[in-house]
């Protein structure tokens, strides 16, 4: 009977451990997006813990036609626990109309923008990032341009 109970003891131990590196392994995994795909465009977006400053790996993205989709992800580094506001990426002016925007609502690290259109032109975007230590400038902005 101990060995039974034993063996069912480790058992349940393994189910429990299995689990637990499954979940890890499933919240540490981006949301399905394909940043290699034609017309998918990924852009990091990081905070230096030094300076405490806010910075994208793109300044100024260059893109040709339409239906493109851009994702920004926010790298934490460790210890870091920045999100995306619901604004945390906005367009000026005309870009407001160009692109439609929306935070990934199961993963706030995570914020996609559809270009239909590709109308010509220069957006500018803000990015904005929330956390603790607040970033310094709060707000970047940096450009997509379509050709």
């Amino acid at each position: 009977m101990n060995r039974s109970l034993w063996i069912i003891g480790a058992a349940l131990v393994g189910v429990v451990a299995g689990a637990l590196i499954l979940k890890t392994y499933i919240t540490l995994a981006a949301p399905a997006f394909d940043c290699i795909a034609p017309r998918h465009h990924c852009i990091k977006v990081t905070v230096d813990p030094t300076s405490n400053t806010l910075s994208v790996d793109s300044e100024r993205l260059k893109k040709t036609g339409r239906d493109h989709v851009i994702q920004w992800i926010i790298d934490n580094g460790p210890e870091q626990r920045y999100l995306f506001p619901n604004n945390g990426i906005a367009f000026a002016g005309a870009g407001g109309a160009e692109f439609n925007c929306q935070i990934d609502n199961s993963d706030a690290r995570y914020f996609q923008c559809g270009d239909a259109n590709g109308k010509p032109g220069t957006y500018k975007y803000t990015v904005r990032v929330i956390g603790n230590p607040q970033p310094a400038p709060l707000d970047l902005d940096p450009y997509i341009v379509n050709n």
